[in-house]
């Protein structure tokens, strides 16, 4: 329950989600933005190459689908255009 309670903010709205998103880049400022994306891309392909993101039966309702739409979307950012220009 715990690690569910942990990882909800992953199935967030999408505006939740890119505040978080947005909060951990703040937190990681000091790393360049070339490997801030190459490292975050890899966490979050990680993620969505898990079986399951939630354990329990009420996490998996409430937040498996938007939570995987929410990493696909901030993968696809970091991985555009945009994120390999460097």
């Amino acid at each position: 329950m715990l690690c569910d309670a942990d990882l909800a903010v992953l199935g967030g709205s999408p505006g939740d989600y890119a505040a978080y998103a947005a909060a951990v880049r703040e937190e990681y400022a000091f790393v360049p933005e070339p490997q801030f994306r190459a490292g975050r891309a890899a966490v979050l392909r990680q993620l969505l190459a898990l079986p399951g993101l939630f354990r329990t039966p009420g996490g998996i309702a409430a937040y498996q689908e938007r939570a995987r739409a929410n990493l696909t979307a901030e993968l696809s950012a970091l991985e555009g255009p945009e994120g390999q220009q460097g």
